[in-house]
């Protein structure tokens, strides 16, 4: 890549991102992830002292996940609807560079809620400035970053609600091991198709195997690839003819 290409990429994804962060702070989804973290983290002080406790990272490792849908779910579908990335795009900027600016701004916002929860979690006393507190959080990272492409891939192609029942049915999904939405008896090929899917999306299991210390450079390892897979198919979609399309509200 020439010192041109690069220094254009990282100038579109620098306004691809300052157009995502306008929007964001214009809206209500400060307040929408303020209250979420508040209510996760009030919903965890006020357990029972009889429960058991759950693990100091679980609060974490569903922040991670949930937020990054939250952030990146419509990020594409309100430009689709206004045809404002219709005009983004003819602008010949490179597509990559778009949804670097996307995808880096919405896991940024989805990381404020992340930082609220260790934030909670330091001053509570549950967990302290370790090695280890590190790694979760970087996990964690890397796992919203993944939450984040992939909800912005199906904002891209489908409607609103779609997108946002989909995304919460992935997220459900991936919150235990695939094997157990199974009956006894299925089908191998049935159980390898169900394996597939759910191993082809960020899942909170995978996420919550990696705190917990089981495999993790293998799971951080698939966590990075499915953010990569999903910020290049990001890419790629943002070439379909169809955006170039002038939508009913534009005449």
């Amino acid at each position: 890549m020439t010192a041109y290409r690069a220094q254009r990429l990282w100038l579109t994804s620098a306004a691809a991102g300052r157009i995502y962060w306008r929007r964001w702070i214009r809206s209500r989804d400060p307040l929408a992830v303020l209250v979420f973290a508040g209510i996760l983290c009030f919903y965890d002080a006020s357990a029972k002292a009889g429960d058991t406790p759950s693990p100091w990272w679980s609060i974490v490792v569903f922040l991670a996940a949930w937020s990054g849908f939250l952030a990146g779910y419509d990020t594409y579908e309100r430009l689709r609807s206004d045809g404002s990335l219709r005009l983004i795009v003819l602008r010949g900027a490179p597509r990559l560079g778009i949804a670097l600016g996307f995808a880096g701004a919405a896991t940024a916002t989805a990381l404020l809620a992340v930082a609220l929860a260790v934030m909670f979690l330091l001053l509570t006393g549950r967990t302290v400035v370790s090695a280890d507190t590190l790694i979760v959080l970087a996990g964690g990272c890397v796992a919203a970053a993944g939450t984040v492409t992939y909800a912005q891939c199906m904002s891209l192609v489908l409607p609103k609600d779609t997108a946002a029942v989909l995304g919460v049915l992935a997220l459900v999904f991936g919150a235990s091991a695939f094997d157990r939405w199974l009956p006894p008896g299925t089908p191998e090929s049935v159980r390898a198709l169900v394996h597939g899917l759910w191993s082809s999306i960020p899942t909170t299991y995978r996420l919550s195997q990696f705190a917990a210390g089981h495999a993790r450079v293998s799971n951080v390892a698939v966590m990075l690839l499915q953010a990569g897979v999903g910020l290049a198919a990001c890419g790629l979609l943002l070439n379909r003819p169809a955006l170039l399309a002038r939508t009913r509200s534009e005449g």
